[in-house]
């Protein structure tokens, strides 16, 4: 009896001292990569009716990546460069409501997280982790200070086809390995499950709320 006494003391307190994760408010943006950029942003702009409110340069002045708003807290990045035969997903962003929370709390889970939670050039918070398919996944914060929120409420024209980014699909090698991020990690609950030559698995965007 006190063995089992003193193991059920010991699980109690490792759970206990293991980091409690933080919100994820939901899908903050999916990048990609493009061939044709001015043919990207036509499309995005004039045919689906959205705005660009900023874009960053290279250090040569070319383009590096352009911003299309979805709504305040939803952007698609467009990354120009394509090459033939590449993945066109640059990576998926999820926003967090603490971004530092976040990374304690994913480094005690075992995925490879930086030292410190480093300002974007657009001055939000963020870092990038890799699912296990090697698909780069981006934990990002909004800072007060930060362009995201500087264009609040400006930049959402009438004419856009959707107020909402609903979600994103990746491909997955190892259905089991993807679930176990997403669903145990990152707290995503599983909504359906399709069957085919392709299996089709989906996760529900918005996950349940962080233990308490």
């Amino acid at each position: 009896m006190r063995l089992i006494l003193i193991a059920l003391t010991m699980a109690f307190a490792a759970q206990a001292q293991s980091p409690e994760r933080p919100r994820i408010l939901g899908l903050a943006h999916v990048a990609l990569r493009v061939g044709d950029i001015e043919k990207s942003r036509a499309f995005y702009k004039d045919f689906l009716g959205f705005a660009e409110p900023f874009s960053l340069n290279n250090p040569d002045k070319s383009l590096s990546l352009t911003f299309i708003k979805i709504n305040d807290r939803q952007y698609i990045e467009l990354f120009p460069g394509l090459d033939p035969g590449a993945d066109r997903l640059h990576h998926l962003a999820l926003e967090t409501d603490n971004a530092e929370q976040m990374r304690v709390y994913l480094a005690a889970q075992g995925v490879r997280v930086p030292a410190q939670v480093p300002k974007g050039r657009i001055g939000n918070l963020n870092f990038n982790i890799t699912d296990p398919d090697g698909h780069t996944v981006e934990i990002v914060e909004y800072a007060p200070d930060g362009w995201s929120l500087r264009e609040k409420a400006r930049y959402v024209p009438e004419t856009r086809i959707s107020t909402h980014l609903l979600h994103a699909g990746i491909l997955v090698g190892n259905l089991e390995s993807a679930m176990r991020f997403y669903r145990h990690v990152l707290g995503f609950h599983e909504i359906w499950r399709g069957s085919g030559r392709r299996r089709l698995c989906r996760v529900h965007a918005i996950p349940r709320p962080a233990r308490t």
